[in-house]
């Protein structure tokens, strides 16, 4: 193992809980209306997407026990470069039904990283 492939993955962890955290419970409705929420979401999303990148690069074995590194990626590039594509209720939809199983996945490749 690289020696920041953990503190990768335990970045990407503590993104995905804070979207987590944040959007779980919350109505399309209230996320819409909520413009300061909206924008810390996406925030965290670049994050995610930062230390799953660095994952890839640093370890691709790891990396390829978490699905869609790829489109999380790309999706972090439109947050970045094409802001004016970015469809909050997809940032909704894929907060509410991506993220938790994510998450949990994340927690899962940190647990078996601090064992070794």
């Amino acid at each position: 193992m690289k020696p920041d492939v953990k503190a990768f993955i335990a970045d990407a962890l503590d993104a995905a809980a804070g979207i987590e955290r944040r959007v779980l419970g919350v109505s399309l409705e209230a996320f819409l209306l909520n413009e300061d929420l909206r924008l810390i979401v996406e925030r965290l999303y670049i994050t995610l997407a930062e230390a799953l990148n660095a994952t890839s690069q640093h370890d691709p074995v790891i990396a390829g026990r978490i699905p869609k590194v790829a489109e999380i990626v790309a999706f972090r590039n439109i947050l970045v470069h094409r802001y004016r594509q970015i469809n909050p209720a997809l940032v909704h939809a894929i907060s509410i039904s991506e993220i938790p199983t994510l998450r949990i996945l994340l927690s899962e490749i940190l647990v078996g990283l601090d064992a070794e």
